[in-house]
């Protein structure tokens, strides 16, 4: 106990010297208890405010990803639940959790994105940059899951209209 104590309060005194400084970045972190139970946790030292709300996407929901172009991108239907935080009024999870105890968080990496090559005849595989967490979580239980599928998508350089430019995501 006294170490995850420990970790916490380091972790929280680490996120502090950036809101301090003004800083645009995200800082995640997770705390394993001697029994395996996992807790993951967030920083926000974002200068933006994102506008989240909780939100629930259901088993079955479907999506349609989002191309540079303004075209249709890649089409999928959630295989599992999902629950966390969007922005932005959006239908995607910036920060959450699935069914299967999945979890992640979508940051803000300031200089240090980049995003794949787009053309037309890469659509149907293409996503946004803050719709990459949400494909994640819905159609991946495990980590594992995620390697072996992370090549099936192209994630594109695509303006968020709602701020104007290409959020530098990771």
């Amino acid at each position: 106990m006294k170490t995850t104590k420990a970790v916490l309060v380091a972790a929280i005194l680490a996120g502090s010297l950036f809101v301090e400084r003004g800083a645009q970045a995200c800082t995640s972190f997770r705390l394993i208890a001697k029994d395996g139970t996992v807790v993951f946790g967030r920083t926000m030292e974002f200068a933006i405010d994102v506008h989240s709300d909780v939100i629930m996407v259901p088993r079955g929901y479907a999506r349609t990803g989002t191309t540079p172009d303004g075209e249709n991108g890649m089409a999928w239907t959630a295989k599992y639940a999902c629950v966390g935080a969007n922005g932005e009024g959006l239908p995607e999870i910036f920060d959450g959790g699935n069914e299967k105890g999945l979890a992640l968080g979508v940051l803000y990496f300031p200089t240090m994105a980049g995003y794949m090559k787009y053309d037309a005849a890469t659509a149907a595989k293409t996503i946004a940059p803050w719709q990459v967490g949400t494909w994640i979580l819905e159609n991946c239980a495990t980590v594992e899951e995620v390697k072996q599928n992370i090549d099936k998508i192209v994630v594109a350089d695509v303006v968020f209209m709602a701020w104007g430019f290409t959020p530098p995501l990771h």
